[in-house]
């Protein structure tokens, strides 16, 4: 962590080190604390000691601080939907003097929990170094390789053989690119992930963590450079993948080809109102094709798009035939434990912008308890819902008028769900139709 460590942990440290000859002293020494959220379980939690320095951290996200040498209780909050504590995971850590300390929340066997990790001291520090934990359930003991950019695994040497909530020690590598392998133990021809290829800087100091995507991205699992921009790295063999939800005016079913191949194309006869299964793709760069089921040579949309490795995304296909649109929108799949994600889509020409409630029975809704408000053509980010009975209500925006509902909805753990907004086949009001997981 060329940044976070080298600069603001451990030459700061240092510095302090520097001092403990001065018999003035009476503060006691200070160490260097880099507080790490790996869990892919969890959204939004806060980093505490006892009471201070509640810091919110996303999944990922790291932050640094410095503390007297002492014994600790320390905390991460985990916010719940409402932004209320579900939890709270302590640890009770004493941190000595000439050490610096990772401390990471990660998952075991499905649970959190906390690991307090010592860094390198000072005196024992290599010119380039890297060091790699084991955080994901998905997987236990591998082993992992680290070499130069486009290595041959069966002619590689491992790095080491490494368990579930392991650390492999610092090592010293020479600055350059590199690629990381994982594979079962003893078994290089059993690759079960690698990464792109990454720089390591002369004279850094690198942490790296091996996660689940846990639905985040493609794959099983990532690797997570803990750096300034804390880069999580997928496997370079997963590709990228598409769904297209079919919303168009007449209601009639569409295909979707890639890079003009419409025959067959990649996914065919999708019903209006739903949502196609996923389709792998490529990573890079491509056009997707719209047609009218079956008609290939009735081209609807032709649109370019960027397609990222590893990652999941949904076109929303809508408007009248002859002037039909595909927008892209990026998914995010990751599972969360103790809550669900809820988005809506709004392909309703007639209502141009609505406001999406979904409220405990009971509660009326209001300006200030609107879940998601979404244009026409848009769709709204995943909101966090706490699993529970709903009432699901949709109105015009920033009015009074009802659309549809106050219709019962059950909304469970772990699930992602959405819905369509349609123009009604007759009358006024919204047609809502139920995707994900509500089916």
């Amino acid at each position: 962590m060329q940044r976070l460590l080298t600069a603001a942990l451990l030459t700061s440290m240092s510095l302090m080190l520097a001092g403990c000859g001065n018999e003035s002293r009476t503060d006691p020494p200070n160490v260097g604390l880099l507080a790490l959220h790996a869990d892919p379980t969890l959204e939004t939690v806060f980093f505490r000691r006892v009471q201070a320095n509640r810091t919110p951290l996303e999944y990922s996200e790291t932050e640094v601080f410095d503390f007297d040498v002492d014994t600790y209780t320390f905390n991460f909050d985990v916010s719940a939907p409402d932004g209320t504590v579900a939890e709270t995971i302590s640890s009770v850590e004493t941190l000595v003097e000439g050490s610096d300390y990772i401390l990471v929340l990660r998952s075991a066997a499905g649970s959190p929990t906390v690991q307090l990790i010592e860094l390198p001291r000072p005196d024992t520090l290599l010119a380039t170094q890297a060091q790699l934990l084991h955080t994901a359930d998905v997987v236990d003991t591998v082993d992992v390789y680290l070499e130069p950019a486009g290595f041959d695994v069966l002619a590689a040497t491992r790095w080491g053989t490494i368990g579930n909530g392991d650390v492999l020690p610092p090592t010293g590598f020479d600055a350059g690119s590199y690629e990381l392998a994982v594979t079962q133990p003893n078994d290089p021809m059993s690759v079960l992930f690698r990464s792109s290829s990454f720089s390591i800087s002369s004279g850094e100091t690198l942490f790296m963590f091996i996660a689940d995507t846990n639905g985040g991205s493609l794959g099983d699992i990532s690797l997570v450079r803990v750096t300034g921009s804390n880069e999580e790295l997928v496997d370079v063999n997963v590709g990228s993948g598409i769904r297209v939800i079919n919303a168009v005016q007449d209601r009639t079913a569409i295909d979707a080809g890639i890079d003009m191949q419409l025959a067959p194309p990649l996914i065919e006869n999708i019903p209006f109102g739903t949502v196609s299964d996923l389709a792998l793709i490529t990573d890079g760069s491509h056009s997707i094709t719209i047609t009218p089921a079956g008609q290939p040579g009735v081209l609807e949309v032709d649109s370019d798009f960027d397609a990222t490795l590893g990652a999941v995304g949904t076109f929303l296909v809508s408007g009248s035939p002859g002037a039909l649109d595909a927008i892209f929108f990026d998914d995010d799949f990751r599972v969360i434990a103790n809550e669900a994600k809820f988005r809506a889509f709004n392909a309703s020409p007639l209502n141009t912008s609505v406001d999406v409630f979904v409220l405990p029975a009971g509660t009326a809704p209001a300006s200030n308890n609107v879940t998601a408000t979404v244009d026409e053509g848009e769709a709204s980010n995943n909101q966090r819902i706490a699993p529970g009975d709903y009432n699901l209500t949709i109105r015009a925006a920033g009015s009074s008028t009802v659309l549809a509902g106050p219709t019962p909805i059950t909304i469970d753990a772990q699930g992602y769900y959405a819905i369509l907004l349609a123009d009604p086949l007759s009358g006024s009001g919204v047609d809502v139709i139920f995707l994900y997981d509500f089916i």
